[in-house]
């Protein structure tokens, strides 16, 4: 008994089992505490509505809002009028951003299509801008006077042409938006499969006599099948939580999604609505991926890739293969490079709509009192967002980097082990909550004392926290990958010469790992600094992020600051993207 007690303790005094234990407590707190209190919250009766029931109080166990939100007269437009919206812009987004991903995929990893390079990065751009950037781009391209008072879009000055108001706002330039920004994920996974794909298996099919399409179609695509599940998680995934794009080109046109809803009843105190509506929301994408997943694992005693993939020569596409690069160059670059120039051209203009050289100013960059406002560059307001943005996104960076380390030394020391395997099916969790449900869980979770711990609601403490959960899945996968990347021995050597794990680590662990702890911090640096689904739940006048004071300005038609804002919040990410790229090293 002594014998089996003294090697349980000798066990749990490895390093690694510690660290992990210590990750385990923290992700507990942090992803299981608040995702459990928000469901509790749903069946609890909140303040506001005590009245409804006499004798009640705050706080016991009800069913009225799911009543409510479910089997009442409410419901269309609570719940189920969102839901249809929801439903067909994702499904409909995530169909095109799929088509369209894996078909450039196919060009660029499999032919001998020209411009390759300037395609991949065509593509990647929008991904890398905040989604409701090339929201605003539309407007400014699509409006027409008739929308907007007298302050027509850049297509309508120029042309004289007033497209439809569904081409301007509604669901269809939501779902168009969506997929120009999001289609990047379904092209990179495919490219990467397609890229390391056995091309002999190809050969085989032709000399049978297939054609290019059986091909693609009975060979290529069941073969990159985990690629293609993985994209369409991420992109359905992605569409449910979607909020930046529904809020700037869906609610002028009256259009709600489940998002923009939950924060509609959020900004009015109708909590407990909207406690349902995330509950709901994370149960979605939750079934999502375990629907999918098990798609992937049906198929898993097949053996679709191996380390031979030949020497075989990419695919003709004869003489027309300069022209079908041409035409792709256009058809990608356009989304890509369009919005930026007109968000510039917009920021520097004395009114909206006004696109002429008469009309050109720096006010709104430099000037001062502009409708109550200075320009971005010296508005005080505006500094403190710049600030905020910047500081909020590199502790976020910073903290990510630690549980990027601590979790990925646990579970690369410990896999196979069930706590391994805990640490990232807990860290998993923020990636099912759509943004605008993960702010409000720690919404509920802190507006309010707990115990010792003071309201943090107003504070920037509470972004932090909650930005720094929203990036948990990407830094602990980023973490487990660089740690796997170092042999076990290094650490043994390491203790004959010292006794002390954070002297190793310091010494052994964190410089071999170094390259990957660096692009975990600029990855979580550049997503949380365009974060928005997540953070407008959140933020107050003292701590307001640039896009935040962004959309407010759109609310108040000053289209100019919020173009100059957003042409600002590009720059930091695209300087946080070449960091990056820098760090991982590719040159390509």
């Amino acid at each position: 008994m002594n014998q089996a007690l003294q090697r349980m303790r000798q066990r749990l005094m490895r390093p690694h089992i510690i660290v992990g234990l210590v990750v385990l407590v923290i992700l507990s707190a942090l992803v299981i505490v608040p995702v459990a209190e928000i469901l509790f919250e749903s069946f609890r009766l909140q303040d506001r509505d005590v009245r409804r029931f006499p004798g009640a109080e705050a706080g016991q166990w009800v069913l009225f809002y799911w009543e409510r939100v479910l089997a009442s007269s409410l419901s269309q437009r609570i719940f189920y009028g969102p839901l249809i919206n929801t439903m067909i812009v994702t499904v409909c987004f995530t169909f095109l951003a799929m088509l369209l991903g894996v078909a450039l995929a196919w060009l660029v990893a499999r032919t001998d299509m020209p411009f390759k390079a300037l395609i991949s990065a065509s593509v990647v751009l929008p991904y890398i801008l905040p989604a409701w950037t090339i929201a605003l781009a539309w407007t400014t391209l699509f409006r027409t006077d008739s929308q907007t008072l007298g302050a027509a879009g850049f297509l309508q000055t120029m042309t004289g042409m007033a497209v439809p108001d569904w081409v301007t706002f509604g669901l269809f330039p939501i779902t168009i938006v969506m997929v120009i920004n999001y289609y990047a994920y379904a092209f990179l996974l495919t490219t990467a499969a397609l890229s390391s794909m056995n091309r002999q298996l190809e050969e085989a099919a032709m000399m049978h006599g297939a054609s290019l399409w059986t091909i693609i179609r009975r060979v290529n695509l069941p073969l990159v099948l985990p690629a293609l599940v993985s994209s369409f998680v991420l992109t359905f995934a992605t569409g449910l939580g979607a909020f930046g794009v529904p809020y700037l080109l869906g609610l002028p046109a009256d259009v709600q999604v489940m998002a923009t809803y939950l924060y509609t009843s959020t900004t009015l105190g109708r909590y407990g609505d909207a406690y349902v509506l995330t509950v709901i929301l994370i149960a979605m994408a939750g079934i999502t991926i375990l629907l999918t997943s098990r798609l992937v694992g049906l198929r898993q005693s097949f053996a679709t890739m191996t380390g031979k993939a030949g020497s075989s020569q990419l695919i003709p596409l004869g003489r027309y293969r300069r022209v079908i690069g041409i035409a792709v160059v256009t058809a990608v670059g356009i989304p890509a490079f369009l919005p930026l120039g007109l968000m510039a051209l917009q920021s520097l203009q004395s009114g909206i709509g006004n696109f002429t050289w008469d009309g050109f100013t720096l006010d709104y960059w430099i000037g001062k009192n502009i409708r109550g406002f200075d320009g971005v560059l010296v508005d005080s307001r505006m500094l403190k967002a710049i600030w905020n943005t910047f500081f909020i996104s590199f502790v976020v960076g910073v903290i990510s980097v630690i549980a990027a380390f601590a979790s990925g030394y646990a579970v690369a020391k410990g896999r196979g082990s069930r706590m391994a395997t805990l640490i990232e099916q807990v860290a998993f969790i923020p990636y099912l909550v759509p943004g605008v449900a993960l702010g409000a869980v720690f919404l509920a979770m802190f507006a309010a004392p707990i115990g010792p711990l003071p309201s943090l609601y107003g504070t920037t403490t509470l972004l932090i926290l909650a930005c720094f959960v929203s990036q948990l899945p990407f830094a602990v996968r980023s973490g487990t990958t660089a740690m796997m990347q170092i042999a076990g021995e290094l650490e043994e050597a390491g203790s004959m010469h010292t006794r002390s794990w954070l002297t190793i680590a310091r010494r052994i662990l964190i410089p071999l790992a170094k390259r990957g702890l660096l692009v975990a911090f600029v990855l979580t640096f550049i997503s949380t600094a365009k974060e928005l689904n997540l953070v407008i739940m959140l933020v107050t006048p003292r701590t307001e992020m640039l896009s935040t004071v962004a959309i407010g300005f759109m609310d108040l038609a000053m289209e100019q600051f919020a173009n100059a804002i957003a042409l600002i919040l590009v720059a930091i990410t695209l300087l946080g993207a070449l960091v990056a790229k820098a760090f991982s090293g590719d040159r390509k």
